[in-house]
Order: C-alpha cells, then structure tokens, then sequence
C-alpha cells in the first residue's frame, strides 16, 4: 500500500511539473528534404518544417537552423527570395511557407505555422546531411524547462535530389552550438 501512495504521488509530482514547465509547448514536425538547381552550377537543399504552439499562451520562437554535410561543411540557414520563391512554387501545397527570419516573435496559442529552410551550395558528393534545429523548448525531467536544446535530424543521399531519414534525437554535439546573432 506505501508503495502504491508513493508511486501516485511520484505521478502526480511529474504531471505538475510538466504542465509548470511547459513541456513540449513547441512542436516541431518536418519532410524529407529535396534538392533543387540553383541555375549556376550548384544546387540546394530545401527543407519544410511546421511548428505548432500546443501550449494556453503565445510562446516565443527564436529558432534557427543549419546544416552540417557528411565532408563536415557547414551551411546556414539563408533567406534567398529567387530560391525560397522557386521551391514554394514548386511544392504541391502551395504557398504561404515563412522562413525562420520572417518567422513573427511569438506564436500565438494553437497555431501552426508552415516553415521552409534553404540551405544553399551544397556538395554534391555530400551522402549524409544532418540538420540542426536550435531555439525550441522542450522538457526534461534533469533539466525542466530547458531553453535551448539542440535537436539533429540526419538524413542519407537516396537519389539524385531525395533524402531518406537515418535518425533524429537531441543532439549534444558541441560544433552545432554556434548561432550567428551572439
């Protein structure tokens, strides 16, 4: 009986402090990436995220993203209007994607927002690519309300301009730390 009021207790203990941090108060959903030609001998790779505000109030969204090839080169993140244009036209759904720069500050309670990432001159040997997405709360039960975690997607060269999902989880890789605006 002791052990039943200490495991409901424990429960109850971890549901409050989830519903006081903020748990999973951003959700972050995503494609597959493509790669698109750029018309001067190189190419893109585009990436559509959504984000999701589950949370009662609106939440702020400092995101920023880049890219690390498998030869361990690195790409930003960048808003170049021709190839954000050409891949939003290209895309089946239509318009309407925001990119992380013109993303508002905050985002209201229950809102989703369709996001597209282009991360420009890739290699076209690079076989794996991993994308890092930091800004985003999330909840641990070590660290609660922890602000900034590093989440990494990685993806492998399938065909000429697809990418197939390896893995994505936390990432504690220290390369991907850097943020431009500190």
């Amino acid at each position: 009986m002791q052990r039943i009021k200490i495991l409901s207790l424990t429960i109850s203990l971890m549901l409050l402090s989830i519903k006081l941090c903020g748990a999973s108060a951003i959700d972050l959903s995503w494609s597959s990436p493509t790669s698109i030609e750029t018309g001067d001998n190189s190419s893109a790779v585009v990436w559509h995220y959504y984000l999701e505000n589950n949370s009662p109030n609106a939440l702020e969204i400092p995101i920023y993203l880049h890219l690390i090839t498998s030869n361990e080169v690195r790409h930003d993140d960048s808003y170049n209007k021709s190839i954000f244009d050409k891949a939003a036209k290209d895309d089946d759904k239509g318009e309407g994607y925001s990119h992380s720069t013109t993303l508002p500050d905050k985002l209201d309670a229950g809102k989703r927002e369709k996001c597209m990432a282009v991360f420009e001159n890739i290699a076209p040997e690079a076989q794996k690519i991993h994308i890092y997405v930091l800004g985003l709360r999330h909840f641990s039960f070590w660290r609660p309300a922890m602000r900034e975690y590093i989440y990494r997607i990685t993806y492998k060269r399938s065909l000429k301009n697809t990418w197939r999902l390896l893995e994505h989880d936390f990432s504690k890789d220290t390369k991907s730390r850097y943020k431009p605006f500190e």
